[in-house]
């Protein structure tokens, strides 16, 4: 889950958060539109991540704190969701 030096290495449990609030979205759906969406996601993800890049901030790539999210909720969302380690859709 991480080093013991937090600076080290980041932990991936945020990330993960995320990425299980879009799929409990997916839960009650029927198959082929899950795989549909998948598809989608699969193909339009990365092309809509590097177009998005240059206009979203800089990531931190720091392990985030409810500091950070209080005081920059946009910023971690869009960390945590496209510019970080490990980003949630792609």
């Amino acid at each position: 889950m991480g080093y013991t030096d937090a600076s080290l290495g980041a932990v991936i449990l945020p990330y993960y958060a995320v990425m299980y609030v879009l799929a409990i979205s997916l839960m009650f759906l029927p198959t082929w539109t899950v795989a549909l969406i998948g598809l989608v996601a699969a193909v339009g993800m990365p092309a809509l991540s590097l177009l998005l890049m240059p206009h979203l901030p800089t990531p931190a790539l720091d392990n985030p704190t409810v500091g950070y999210l209080v005081h920059h909720p946009a910023a971690l969302l869009s960390e945590l969701s496209i510019t970080g380690e490990y980003p949630a859709p792609p």
